[in-house]
Order: C-alpha cells, then structure tokens, then sequence
C-alpha cells in the first residue's frame, strides 16, 4: 500500500461509499484531498490527513502577514478500505529527505467518530433488516428500488408480498396489476381525503413498478 499512498504525500482520492449511505444521502462516490498519514497492509486501510475547513490539501491555508502561509492546526481523519478507492492521485510528494510532511495530530474529533460509526451501525442494520431470504432476485430487487422512493417498505407476513407506506400491497408477480390498496378501498370509504392520498400512493407505487420492470 506504501508504494501506492506514498507516505506524508498529498493525495486526491476518490472512494466508493457504503450502499447504505450511497442510497441515504444519493452520493455516488467521495473524493476527499489530504496527506497521507498511515497505510496498513493487514487490514488493507489508508489513512489521510485533512484540513477541516476544506476538503483538499490546497484548502484550509490562507494569507497571513506579508503573504506568507497560514495552515489550520486542526485536522480531520479520513479512514477507508483500499478495495473502495476509485482513482487517487499525487498531488504534491513528500519530501526527498524523508520528514514528515503531515502535521501532528494534536486531537481526534472522538465524538465526531462516534457519531459517524454509530450512523454506519445503523444504515448496516437497516440495510440487512430489508434483506428477505425467502424472496427471488427479483422481488428483492424491486423492494430496494421502493425503499429508495418511498422509505417506508416491508416484507409482510407471507414474505412474498411487499407493503408500501402500510397503504400498498404488492403481491407476485410485482407487475403494476398486482399492486392494490390493503383492506380495498371500502376500508378507507368513511374518509375521502384518506381515500385520495391512498389512491395517489398507489398509482406512484405502480409508476415505480412500471419503470422497475421497463429496465
């Protein structure tokens, strides 16, 4: 890893976040700017370091008296997986005598990482709570585009059939003729207005499940 992310140099790097979060927040991938602080060939992890206020190693400097450089002392720490980087880049190596470049880490955003491994935690757990075993490649397929959409999904009872916004069922063979209103419209009749929002989620989920099964 040390011949690739050399270390103490500035490197751009563009990763590939988790699914879970690539489907939460609809970013496709990362690219951050910073120097290399550690590699580890065991575990396969870089490490950069960043300046907080910018997202490159160009970043997080302005002018100070005369001109000269002002750099923040405050840093962020920027940890991924060899196998999730896309492209990187040396922007400026490090220096011949072998010094180190990057600055000393004087303090670790400790609840800053908590809350982030917390969030990841969470987005795994939800991520594998929508996993069915019982459902083909292809009602699982469908459910994950309806969670993107509508968030609010599940797997019902018999584990085949697929309920949207607790308003919507889906059942095999998930064409938009097998999508209808749970309990029937009759259920709904004593509302009007509850019987139009839930006529307006049908007809988006069979738009969803029309545009699913054109791919």
């Amino acid at each position: 890893l040390e011949l690739t992310y050399p270390l103490h140099s500035e490197m751009r790097v563009t990763v590939r976040p988790p699914t879970a979060e690539a489907a939460e927040t609809g970013t496709d991938d990362v690219t951050v700017c910073g120097t290399v602080f550690a590699t580890d060939d065991r575990s396969g992890m870089v490490v950069l370091q960043c300046p907080v206020s910018g997202d490159g190693p160009e970043k997080g400097r302005g002018g100070g008296k005369n001109g000269a450089a002002v750099v923040s002392r405050e840093r962020s720490i920027h940890m991924f997986h060899h196998s999730h980087v896309i492209k990187c880049a040396v922007v400026r190596e490090a220096s011949a005598d072998g010094v180190a470049a990057a600055a000393p880490v004087e303090r670790l955003p400790t609840k800053q990482l908590e809350v982030r491994e917390e969030r990841a935690i969470r987005l795994a757990m939800k991520s594998l709570a929508h996993i069915n075993l019982e459902a083909s490649s292809h009602a699982q397929a469908l459910f994950d585009r309806l969670v993107k959409a509508c968030n609010d999904v599940s797997w019902a009872k018999d584990q085949t059939t697929i309920i949207v916004l607790d308003q919507v069922r889906i059942v095999p063979p998930y064409s938009p003729g097998d999508c209808s209103l749970l309990g029937g419209e009759n259920a709904l009749s004593s509302n009007r207005k509850s019987v139009a929002l839930a006529q307006e989620s049908l007809e988006r989920v069979k738009r969803i499940v029309a545009t699913f099964q054109e791919k």
